[in-house]
């Protein structure tokens, strides 16, 4: 494993480690959850919360978030090469929210056009 990737992910599980430990404040710490249904409640929003947490953060590390030149995404509609939309040097990535049974995820990809269609899509592959 080189270095980058190694840093990369100790500052991930840093990231989790926080979350994860503000999360067990929420649930045990506030003492005002008395009932069992607000119990339940709390601990099934706190591991959606999570599940979101680690989605998202599995998500940026595809490699499909910035694709190579070599290799740019085919359009979803007629499978032909599309051409980047998003500058590439820019940091900020185009954001799309998804609905997923962890809840709502913001799925951050360079953005892409197909001129034979004439439509925008996000850089992913099946």
């Amino acid at each position: 494993m080189d270095g980058k990737y190694r840093s990369t992910l100790d500052l991930r599980r840093e990231r989790w480690r926080k979350r994860s430990e503000a999360a067990y404040e929420r649930m045990f710490a506030s003492g005002e959850l008395t009932t069992f249904t607000e119990r339940e409640d709390m601990a099934c929003l706190i591991a959606r919360e999570l599940a979101a947490f680690l989605l998202e953060e599995h998500l940026a590390d595809d490699a499909q978030v910035r694709p190579p030149e070599e290799q740019p995404p085919c359009c979803p509609k007629c499978q032909k090469a599309g051409e980047r939309v998003s500058e590439r040097s820019k940091k900020k990535l185009p954001e799309r929210p998804l609905t997923t049974r962890a809840g709502e995820v913001v799925l951050r990809r360079e953005q892409w056009r197909c001129r034979t269609c004439r439509v925008l899509f996000f850089s992913a592959r099946s």
